[in-house]
């Protein structure tokens, strides 16, 4: 009896050692399966991050090419009316023009004899220097006797003019 005894409890403890084995064994693969399908999983949100990622920055490169293409539409139409405005620049500036416009508008007549005011700026220089001189010399000088007073280069000028178109 006591070897049959024994044998039961080794039995037992072999039976138990199997279930315990058949246990463990489960719990081995349900670790494995859990691993596995976290790993699936990580690698499915990562490449659907990676892909939106990616829509994202085509996305902002067709966004940004429209704007270079409407930037680049601005930039001609800016540069067509530039061309006009030189075409209408030129036009005006054209002396066929600018004789016509002072014939009709200004009532300006072409003269019977031309006259020319010869002024030697070396002279006047001189003479500017030389009146500079005599400033600085007087006390209490009105400034009126320089010769490039403005109100003189005024009066010089209207001559001119009233000379050159009568």
């Amino acid at each position: 009896m006591i070897n049959t005894r024994a044998e039961i409890l080794l039995r037992k403890r072999s039976k138990r050692k199997t279930k315990s084995y058949l246990v463990e064994q489960e719990r081995v693969k349900t670790r494995r399966s859990i691993i596995s399908l976290t790993f699936f999983i990580t690698s499915i949100v990562l490449i659907g991050l990676l892909s939106f990622s990616i829509i994202l920055l085509n996305f902002q490169a067709a966004q940004s090419q429209l704007t270079i293409n409407e930037i680049r539409k601005e930039i001609n139409y800016q540069s067509e009316i530039k061309e006009r405005l030189n075409f209408k620049i030129a036009q005006l500036q054209s002396p066929q023009r600018i004789y016509e416009e002072a014939i009709v508008n200004l009532s300006m007549s072409n003269p019977d004899e031309i006259n020319y005011i010869n002024i030697d700026t070396y002279q006047l220089v001189k003479q500017q220097k030389s009146l500079e001189e005599d400033q600085d010399t007087q006390v209490g000088s009105s400034g009126y006797e320089s010769f490039f007073n403005p109100e003189f280069k005024e009066d010089i000028y209207k001559t001119i003019l009233t000379l050159l178109f009568p």
